[in-house]
């Protein structure tokens, strides 16, 4: 008897793959490279071209995984109802948070005291569907458009900072400000806040509706591609007029936690 394979959309797996190897290569970089504790690969006064780009490159990681989680919600939503569907991400959600606190956190120290709390990634992750249980409620055009809103805008609480090793500190910190904090003998570091992450589950949730098989696959393609170079183009305009975005918060994290160990 002929095995029963479920069907994969090759396009999205090729993506993730290849964000998965861009990630593996930004790990790669931090343990070998002798430098990378001492100053950051995107400082343009002592960087080099190939450093600069290996570093530039690994900022599409995280975003993409957002994207491509929410993708996959929506394809799963396909077979089931709403309700399970929702019932579907909290549950995801809520083991994605466990492992970041406890596995992850473990793996990073080997000590069952957990001198240090991180919550970044797959926190996010976790963080982001149980947001998104609650998105998949809302019109998809709403959906977009408030996911666009918050993706273009969110940079403008940059210059919003709660300072002190305190409750609404900590609290901020979650939504939008990078930060270190202790908590008894235990550091915490918020190095992925949800404000700047939350929107592009849903954004990839609404557009898993192009993957849809009655969705024609060139148009599908042809949609991608403007948007993709749309994005690029306007971001790298951004920059390079640097008036906008990019406050610096990854960086100030990068050279606390170096001078932490």
């Amino acid at each position: 008897m002929a095995a029963i394979t479920k069907p994969r959309i090759t396009s999205i797996d090729f993506l993730r793959g290849t964000i998965m190897i861009i990630m593996a290569l930004d790990h790669v970089r931090d343990y070998l490279f002798a430098g990378s504790f001492m100053y950051d690969p995107l400082d343009l006064t002592k960087t080099s071209g190939i450093l600069f780009f290996t570093r530039w490159i690994t900022h599409f990681c995280a975003p993409i995984f957002m994207l491509l989680a929410g993708t996959s919600a929506f394809l799963i939503g396909q077979k089931k109802t709403k309700a399970e569907l929702s019932a579907f991400l909290v549950k995801r959600g809520l083991w994605l948070v466990f492992l970041e606190m406890i596995v992850v956190n473990f793996g990073w120290n080997f000590n069952i005291g957990f001198p240090m709390f991180l919550f970044i990634t797959i926190w996010a992750l976790g963080i982001s569907m149980i947001a998104l249980a609650a998105i998949i409620y809302l019109p998809k055009k709403l959906i977009m458009v408030l996911c666009l809103v918050v993706i273009a805008g969110h940079d403008l609480l940059d210059k919003i900072h709660v300072t002190g090793n305190t409750l609404p500190a900590f609290g901020w910190a979650f939504l939008h400000d990078q930060q270190f904090f202790t908590w008894h003998k235990e550091i915490l570091l918020v190095g992925y806040p949800i404000i700047p992450l939350i929107a592009l589950m849903p954004l990839g949730y609404c557009l898993g509706q192009l993957y849809t098989p009655a969705y024609d696959a060139v148009k599908r393609s042809k949609i991608l591609l403007t948007i993709g170079t749309s994005a690029l183009v306007l971001f790298i305009i951004i920059r390079f007029a640097n008036f906008y975005g990019d406050h610096g918060a990854c960086k100030k994290i990068h050279f606390s936690l170096s001078s932490r160990f």
